[in-house]
């Protein structure tokens, strides 16, 4: 139920989620994405600095993959698909975005990825705390600043 200034609403069932804008909900998303998280890990797939898992990102309500193949991107979008199926969560595929760096440009005749059974969109801009992350004219990744 909601306490506002001392009154009380009906009782409801919250099946899933944290609330939008909760202090909080940032923390109780890591604890709950930390599982997640360390399936990328042991997957031994993504980017690795030394022996540092560098592959998987969250934080509030996103979550950014980093993997140097399709091959591996392909592996790691599987664990979502499985942590997906475990714990009841579905992942909002419209709000998911792919950025692929590839001089060459030999992604254009790849087999799509998907996610929860749609096809991710590869896109040259996409917005990661509000930052506009970019493949430039050259083909390099690019944050600007957003203000």
């Amino acid at each position: 139920m909601v306490n506002w200034n001392g009154r009380y609403s009906y009782s409801f069932n919250i099946s899933n989620g944290v609330k939008q804008g909760g202090i909080l909900s940032p923390i109780l998303f890591c604890i709950y994405m930390d599982v997640l998280l360390y399936k990328l890990k042991v997957s031994n797939v993504g980017c690795y600095v030394g022996n540092v898992f560098l592959g998987g990102f969250g934080y509030a309500d996103e979550l950014c993959l980093l993997s140097l193949n399709r091959g591996s991107i392909s592996i790691m979008l599987k664990c979502f698909k499985d942590f997906s199926k475990e714990y009841d969560v579905v992942f909002n595929t419209s709000k998911s975005h792919l950025i692929i760096y590839d001089e060459r440009r030999k992604y254009q005749k790849m087999v799509p990825l998907c996610l929860n059974g749609e096809t991710l969109n590869i896109q040259r801009v996409a917005t990661h705390f509000g930052h506009p992350v970019a493949i430039d004219n050259v083909n390099s990744i690019v944050i600007r600043n957003a203000t």
